[in-house]
């Protein structure tokens, strides 16, 4: 980048989700539960917006629009801001807003090596993005992805994989408390309806685990988790905490089976026998089916 100075170009709630949505090469992760909460990665390399833009609004017609200087100072209807984050050090930032009508907004800002995240730094804005301040988190927290629970938007949680730590806050980002956990936090998925309970899951080592309390402590639900796991669907399964989940061979050679039980005690629950062997990584639920394949 010609300025070593980070470059973060915000707009008003559906600008700031669809730009980066059209013009990033990152990715977006969001679930369905949680409709108006979006995170984004960006690159930052991807930009050239090299001055303050004055502020213009737009109509919701344009939104998805690639930002280049020409069309944000021809169009009168675009509301915007920008604000530069003095972040020398990091090449990417994970863009979070936690919801409709919420003005927080956080920017983790990380720098990766061979696809592993080895420094970061997060900032927060709490006037949607006009201006921000660096969140003080432990000196040795490399945090890499922000989680928002889809019940409570205040509450969020950061992982921290190279440490195996978690760091979460119950005031949208005001205070943050620190927590580590026997695995590496490779992938967490918060509960849809029950905002205290969330699933982490190790690649590595193929194990799910399950918090009841925002991440503070950990109950081990099953070790040889594939990836394909879910949370109980509201108004189907009888109970809220009930756990979907594939069960892998061990040596990844053989076929999977599917697997339910209740968090957090699923250790002595045997996968459901109607269904038998199922092709690995095969099994999806929506709604109320639950779709595998088999061999």
């Amino acid at each position: 980048m010609a300025d070593q100075n980070t470059l973060v170009y915000f707009t008003v709630l559906h600008v700031l989700l669809n730009i980066c949505l059209h013009t990033c090469q990152g990715k977006i992760f969001s679930r369905e539960s949680q409709r108006h909460k979006q995170t984004v990665i960006v690159y930052l390399n991807d930009y050239n917006l090299n001055q303050v833009f004055d502020r213009k609004r737009r109509d919701v017609s344009d939104v998805g629009s690639v930002p280049t200087e020409s069309n944000v100072k021809n169009n009168s209807l675009l509301s915007s801001s920008v604000f530069r984050i003095p972040d020398k050090l990091h090449s990417q930032a994970v863009v979070h807003w936690s919801g409709e009508n919420g003005k927080v907004v956080f920017v983790l800002t990380r720098q990766t090596e061979h696809g592993f995240v080895t420094d970061s730094t997060l900032w927060r804005s709490s006037d949607y993005g006009t201006t921000f301040q660096r969140i003080d988190l432990p000196s040795d927290a490399v945090a890499e992805f922000i989680y928002s629970s889809p019940v409570k938007r205040n509450q969020l949680i950061l992982t921290d994989i190279l440490n195996k730590k978690v760091h979460y806050t119950n005031d949208e980002g005001i205070t943050w408390t620190s927590s580590y956990v026997a695995f590496e936090p490779d992938k967490l998925l918060l509960h849809p309806t029950e905002n205290q309970w969330l699933l982490g899951y190790s690649v590595i080592s193929m194990e799910l685990f399950s918090s009841g309390d925002f991440g503070k402590t950990w109950t081990l639900l099953h070790e040889a988790v594939s990836h394909r796991f879910y949370w109980a669907v509201e108004n189907v399964d009888q109970k809220n905490l009930t756990v979907h989940m594939e069960i892998q061979d061990l040596h990844m050679l053989g076929p999977s089976k599917y697997l339910a039980c209740v968090a957090p005690d699923c250790q002595d629950v045997t996968p459901d026998k109607d269904i038998g062997e199922i092709d690995p990584f095969s099994m999806i639920v929506r709604n109320e089916y639950v779709f595998v394949q088999f061999q």
